[in-house]
């Protein structure tokens, strides 16, 4: 019976733990579990430390099924899964599927392999195995998990540029990312530090963005609609800043020829009516300071109020008006009393 193949079980007596297991040869294979037990080299760890404190005389082997080669991990995967076996590593027949090492172990493996370069045939060939596959969501975040924080070297983003570099990516690939990405507030409230923003800065200096970037950009942003803190905070930012000729020309080409909505003019009008004040000095246009004093100007480039700021309601009454045109200088008016 020995010499036959089938699924076996091997019984620690005192405590009733057993292990499952599938052989061509019962003989031949309960004497390899001897021998790598006696030497400390089992590959279960729970089964080792059992036969290390009970010894070999606690340990019996029986057979639970005689069958054919060919069926035997069929058998043995059906005794698995009926039993649950405390000394089995692997709940799968034949495999490792399902089996985790311990911290220790991977500290191990993590050391022998440190330092160690793939062959571009072991790479090429570990590609095509995953080309294809579609991992979990799961695996996808623990990924993600593992690698978040970890800086790269300069080797490493450089192949990775180099990699990428010239492709184009399908527009099916481009929307998948559109979505993914769309109300994404991983980086929402981080501040970058000053050295970040130095460096992020010095990375894009010389960068010349393609016309039909700016086009995609300007239609993606056409239409929206920005919030009161944001305006806020891009004039903020631009205060103090000097445009060159270069921006001035391109600003004022990009605006000839457009025709202003009514509702656009209406605001422009409106604010052209609200005014600008300087220190104890208010600076108006020729058409306002017309507007307001109840005379029709059309030759004098620029009204001056001098006098006190006016109050909350927007009077003015009272203050005194000079010409700043050298021209006119014998023109007056005074604002109503």
């Amino acid at each position: 019976m020995l010499s036959r193949s089938g699924v076996y079980k091997i019984t620690c007596v005192p405590t009733g733990k057993f292990y499952i297991g599938s052989a061509v040869c019962f003989k031949s294979r309960w004497k390899q579990h001897k021998n790598c037990a006696n030497i400390d080299k089992h590959h279960s760890v729970h089964f080792q430390r059992a036969w290390k404190k009970h010894g070999e005389e606690n340990f019996l082997f029986s057979i639970l099924l005689v069958c054919k080669k060919k069926d035997l991990l069929m058998y043995e995967q059906k005794a698995l899964d009926a039993t649950k076996p405390e000394f089995n590593m692997c709940p799968t027949a034949g495999s490792r599927l399902g089996s985790k090492h311990s911290v220790e172990a991977r500290a191990k493996i993590s050391a022998v392999q440190t330092g160690k370069k793939q062959s571009r045939e072991r790479v090429e060939h570990r590609v095509a195995l995953c080309r294809g596959k579609k991992r979990s969501a799961e695996a996808i975040e623990l990924t993600a998990a593992a690698k978040r924080g970890v800086p790269r070297s300069a080797e490493t983003k450089e192949k990775l540029a180099a990699a990428n570099r010239g492709k184009k990516c399908l527009e099916t690939t481009k929307l998948k990312l559109a979505l993914i990405h769309k109300g994404n507030l991983y980086a929402l409230g981080i501040v970058h530090s000053l050295e970040t923003r130095a460096k992020m800065s010095a990375s894009r200096l010389g960068h010349v963005v393609t016309e039909e970037t700016r086009r995609r950009i300007g239609n993606a942003n056409r239409g929206k609609v920005k919030s009161v803190a944001h305006r806020e905070a891009m004039s903020v930012a631009r205060k103090g800043r000097k445009l060159s000729p270069e921006t001035k020309a391109k600003m004022s080409a990009s605006k000839k020829g457009v025709r202003f909505s009514s509702e656009h003019r209406s605001n422009m009008g409106v604010s052209s009516r609200l005014p600008v004040y300087i220190g104890s000095t208010q600076h108006i246009s020729r058409s306002a300071a017309a507007r307001q004093f109840g005379k029709t100007v059309t030759t004098i480039s620029k009204w001056v109020i001098f006098g006190r700021v006016p109050d909350g309601n927007g009077n003015i009454s009272g203050l005194s008006v000079g010409i700043t045109d050298p021209l006119l200088t014998s023109v007056t008016n005074h604002g109503r009393k």
